[in-house]
């Protein structure tokens, strides 16, 4: 049998420029884009019952703060804290798809549940990656928890020490902190627990962690000092508490000062009702009075500025002062600056939750309503303080002795059993 050389034969081969050409992709560094740029290029919306299109911070502008500091050198951990409606979810998501087609590197989601990470991977991850062509392109493989991408991995979790020790990434985002336990399988804290399985990837690490608050105070835990920190609780707002303590301000339509608007500040007729046909609602500027209502929410969104604990900002946006130091950028929105809900139906949210609670004598409702929609520590009858003993004294007035003040409406005597007396006072 003849001995067949063509089988055995070596093609040309290829030379160094023809290597150098096919990887040299590899060694370009990333495009000079923050998430909330790369959202815009890259990210389509597909909401069946609501708005579908490309991603436009506009929708949400309270969020591209949130979003750039995601990719800030300066820090390791993001948090946000919102209520409802204030774009949380996208913040993650928009980082997920900076981390797909920007920047690669593996991407985990950490849902409080086992049931919330398989809804959310089709429900919300799902439909992003097929809406957006851009990162369709690169997607290799799909399964419940895990869509391997040409150059990362994005996997869905929930908050288990097999599920954090196992699982090596660099970006880890845990939504709805405050539904997590604070303690995962003896191990400690859930965020410390997957900030500190990052930690081996340095500068490229970073942890996002957003929630609404649904923790209580702390009972006689001290009193807030600093103008933006939250009061003792546990979850996501101690994690706030530690970090910078932004808070949104928005600027007067017309004295240009800057403040902060939350629940307590609207403003809406006395005696409205839930099912009232329509409920005007105004909040004023504390500073000069001005009313403003739903259609000035747009310019203020425009103008807003994040500010962190130690800033000021004068009328002309000038921001002065100095931050914290700390490796947690926090943020910190309220009801009335939640984006995707009117103030109108924030209202009706609060009556309506008020309502319940005078029907049944239930406050679970309420209680819903403030940590959900007005991104606040809800205080209900059982959970409100006396005042502490320095509030007291503080307020204590001299009386000489003998002598009952004519706006007393209680005294009280005290009678001590002596040997060969009653001592009384």
């Amino acid at each position: 049998m003849p001995f067949d050389q063509e089988r055995f034969r070596v093609g040309p081969l290829a030379t160094a420029a023809d290597c150098r050409s096919e990887v040299a992709g590899i060694l370009l560094p990333p495009p000079d884009l923050n998430v909330a740029e790369a959202a815009e290029l890259y990210r389509v919306l597909d909401n069946p019952q609501g708005y579908s299109g490309p991603w436009r911070n506009a929708l949400a502008p309270n969020t591209i703060a949130p979003m750039i500091s995601t990719t800030d050198p300066r820090y390791e951990i993001t948090v946000y804290c919102g209520p409802a409606q204030s774009g949380k979810t996208e913040i993650g998501l928009n980082a997920c798809t900076h981390s797909i087609k920007v920047d690669p590197a593996d991407f985990q989601i950490v849902l409080p549940e086992k049931q919330q990470a398989e809804d959310f991977s089709e429900r919300r991850l799902g439909r992003m990656v097929r809406a957006s062509a851009a990162l369709s392109a690169r997607l290799v493989s799909d399964t419940k928890y895990m869509s391997v991408f040409e150059q990362n991995i994005v996997n869905l979790s929930w908050p288990t020490s097999a599920n954090a020790s196992s699982k090596p990434v660099p970006r880890n985002w845990l939504d709805e902190r405050d539904s997590m336990d604070d303690d995962i399988d003896g191990e400690g804290d859930p965020v410390a627990l997957y900030h500190k399985r990052s930690q081996t990837f340095g500068a490229r690490r970073h942890t996002l962690v957003t929630s609404s608050p649904k923790r209580s105070k702390v009972k006689g835990a001290p009193k807030p000092t600093g103008a933006h920190e939250a009061v003792t609780t546990t979850g996501i707002l101690a994690l706030y508490n530690e970090g910078t303590r932004c808070h949104m301000y928005w600027p007067c339509l017309q004295c240009g000062e800057y403040f902060v608007t939350r629940v307590k500040d609207l403003q809406y007729p006395e005696g409205a009702r839930a099912d009232d046909a329509k409920i005007p609602v105004v909040f004023a500027c504390p500073f000069c009075g001005m009313p403003h209502d739903e259609d000035s929410r747009a310019e203020l969104f425009a103008r807003h500025q994040w500010l962190a604990e130690g800033e000021t900002i004068a009328p002309d946006g000038t921001i002065s002062g100095s931050r914290r130091i700390t490796v947690i950028n926090s943020f910190r929105a309220f009801g009335p600056q939640a984006p995707f809900i009117t103030l109108q139906e924030l209202v009706r949210k609060r009556l309506k939750a008020e309502e319940v609670r005078e029907k049944t004598g239930s406050d679970t409702e309420l209680r819903t309503f403030w940590n959900v929609d007005a991104g606040e520590v809800y205080e209900g009858a059982d959970e409100t303080e006396g005042l502490a003993p320095d509030d007291l004294r503080t307020a204590a007035q001299e009386i000489p002795v003998g002598v009952v003040p004519r706006w007393g409406e209680l005294l009280v005597a005290a009678i001590d059993i002596q040997a060969d007396r009653f001592e009384v006072q």
